[in-house]
């Protein structure tokens, strides 16, 4: 049975700095808070190559996560067994604060060297797209 593809959009209120726990292991964390009558904020991990989703990433942004739900058990020295849960980010679309839709692109799409070479001054990576979705 196939997984399905859950999303989690809202705005974006912490991110954390890079945390290398090993040689082989990184990992990156971010807040997002929802909207509707009762708004969460909810923590979501990037780890490993995923880290540099995080790069364009500011707080305030309006993004749409693509994510993995991950569940693990553990038993401790006692003998006792816990479950723990993580919500892991593949892809980030940025949204349009305005609520208006638009071609979404994510960061794989648009890397920091073509955002550079075709943002004509513009001060964020939001502005970039904001202008590309209008064309």
């Amino acid at each position: 049975m196939e997984n399905p593809i859950i999303k989690i959009s809202g705005q974006v209120i912490h991110i954390s700095p890079l945390e290398v726990m090993s040689e082989k292991f990184k990992k990156r964390e971010f807040v997002i808070q929802t909207e509707g009558k009762y708004p969460q904020e909810i923590q979501i991990q990037v780890t490993q190559d995923k880290c540099d989703l995080l790069n364009n990433l500011k707080q305030g942004d309006i993004i749409d996560a693509s994510v993995n739900i991950r569940g693990r058990s553990w038993t401790s020295k006692e003998g006792i067994k816990k479950w723990f849960n993580s919500i892991e980010a593949w892809s980030i679309s940025f949204g349009n604060p305005n609520g208006k839709s638009f071609e979404q692109k994510t960061f794989q799409q648009l890397d920091q060297k073509s955002f550079e070479d075709q943002s004509q001054g513009k001060k964020s990576l939001n502005d970039f797209i904001e202008d590309s979705s209008n064309n």
